[in-house]
């Protein structure tokens, strides 16, 4: 649990990730029974070897993408992306780094990959005087314009999207 620090540069030169040539690094969260695992936030820096390119990296979770960045600098720009994603009771969580490049002759670069996350326990089953929401149909991007609305009037609510 908390930070784990993903050591290495990943670097590519490949434009085509319907042939999985992008996928750079796999990670797996082990999930233990009776506790859900958060994923809170992603992190790395980010470069093209030539100004103009642009490199773009995108990390998924379970299949669905989670992340996403550009840069088209020759130095290393630190990214990140604060989730509140949640597996289901038990999940492992499959994390993925893709990278590629607009440009086949010059490479996109990324190094210090990190990813936060924590286990959390099943809560026990909700009161009257709470409510569960379920909101199925959006984006992700939906879903958290939701999630930020409703901290703004309930500023003590707990909201996860699922992954």
């Amino acid at each position: 649990m908390g930070k784990v620090e993903v050591p290495w540069i990943f670097s590519t030169i490949y434009t085509d990730p319907s042939k999985n040539d992008c996928l750079q690094k796999e990670a797996i969260i082990r999930g233990e029974p009776g506790k859900q695992i958060r994923l809170e936030e992603l992190g790395l820096n980010l470069q093209v070897t030539k100004a103009g390119i642009t490199g773009t990296v995108w990390v998924t979770a379970n299949g669905e993408e989670v992340a996403r960045w550009t840069e088209n600098k020759t130095t290393y720009q630190p990214k990140s992306a604060l989730l509140s994603a949640l597996a289901s009771d038990g999940e492992d969580v499959l994390l993925r780094w893709y990278i590629k490049t607009s440009d086949r002759l010059y490479r996109s670069r990324m190094t210090a990959l990190t990813y936060t996350y924590s286990l959390i326990d099943i809560p026990d089953p909700v009161p009257d005087s709470q409510a569960v929401v379920w909101v199925a149909g959006v984006t992700k991007t939906q879903a958290e314009e939701l999630v930020t609305a409703l901290k703004v009037d309930y500023p003590g609510i707990e909201a996860y999207i699922k992954i």
